[in-house]
């Protein structure tokens, strides 16, 4: 879901955030214009796959990545050129 243009869009946070709580979206990141990038996770990812028509295609999935501890690594943007 990308919307750029929305400054205040509560909806779409709220729901991000109510997707999260059941483990179906994670945080990527948070981009240098201060939004977050959100992906599925894998339960999301099978979900969106059963729901959605055969003929749409779906983004391949980004597993999580850990650290030896366990912990849960979040991605690195890009360096700036």
């Amino acid at each position: 879901m990308l919307r750029p243009e929305d400054r205040h869009d509560r909806s779409t946070r709220d729901t991000l955030n109510a997707l999260k709580e059941t483990g179906m979206v994670r945080v990527e990141r948070r981009l240098k214009s201060g939004h977050q990038l959100w992906v599925l996770t894998e339960q999301g990812h099978k979900e969106a796959k059963g729901l959605l028509p055969r003929n749409v295609r779906i983004s391949a999935l980004c597993k999580q990545k850990y650290d030896t501890r366990g912990r849960a690594m979040t991605s690195t943007p890009p360096p700036s050129r």
